[in-house]
């Protein structure tokens, strides 16, 4: 199992914030109503993009999750 330390998971978290705001607002703009999305939808694509946040803030913060 990974041992992470605080700057790590702090990463992650915010990934995923950021991720679901960045979801909503997607949907929002481009459909005018995200309700009418389904849930799971909804989820696996917040959960793609917080993969695509985490490899680039990875990068970028130099958290060496990915070594």
């Amino acid at each position: 199992m990974l041992k992470l330390n605080g700057k790590q998971w702090a990463l992650i978290a915010a990934c995923f914030a950021i991720a679901a705001v960045f979801n909503y607002f997607i949907w929002l703009f481009a459909m005018g109503k995200p309700g009418q999305i389904g849930g799971v939808y909804h989820l696996l694509t917040t959960l793609s993009l917080a993969c695509a946040f985490i490899v680039i803030g990875d990068r970028f913060a130099k958290t060496q999750i990915f070594k």
